[in-house]
């Protein structure tokens, strides 16, 4: 399995740190080789040329979570031959629903942002305005979006 992460400078690390820690924690004894892959540029050549080598490099490779930037690693895979990876990642954008329409992408997940941040909101209401105490965790669904329930989920 190969774990690949697309690190800005102004991106959340801590956010995408944490999808990587429960990622790993799934396959804790496992028997699987984790292999990771991290890019810091964003550079879409770069990632391409860099993800196209290390598959190479490492053809037993079956499945490829990413914890942003599922776009990038998307374009790369879809320009192997014959790829068949299952391709695992984050965020329903107009990029990564084209790459999961053409069989790219299998799963995404939806973290409902409007959802996240209309609850954000409301504690935040709840504990400034009123006073009343919050939770210290509040936890949100996730959706798993496939290319057979896209189009329901949208």
């Amino acid at each position: 399995l190969l774990v690949a992460s697309i690190v800005r400078k102004d991106d959340n690390h801590i956010h995408f740190s944490a999808r990587e820690e429960g990622f790993l924690e799934y396959f804790k004894g496992s028997t699987k080789k984790i292999i990771h892959y991290e890019n810091k540029s964003g550079n879409d050549a770069a990632i391409e040329k860099e993800v196209t080598a290390l598959l190479q490099k490492e053809p037993g490779i079956e499945g490829i979570f990413v914890t942003n930037g599922i776009s990038k690693i998307a374009g790369a895979i879809s320009k192997l031959p014959a790829a068949a990876y299952k391709l695992i990642g984050y965020d329903l954008t107009d990029e990564n629903i084209f790459f999961l329409e053409k069989g790219i992408i299998q799963f995404l997940i939806s973290q409902q942002p409007d959802k996240q941040a209309y609850q954000g909101i409301k504690l935040f209401y709840e504990y400034l305005i009123l006073k009343q105490p919050v939770e210290k965790s509040y936890y949100m669904p996730l959706d798993i979006v496939t290319k057979s329930n896209l189009k329901y989920y949208q």
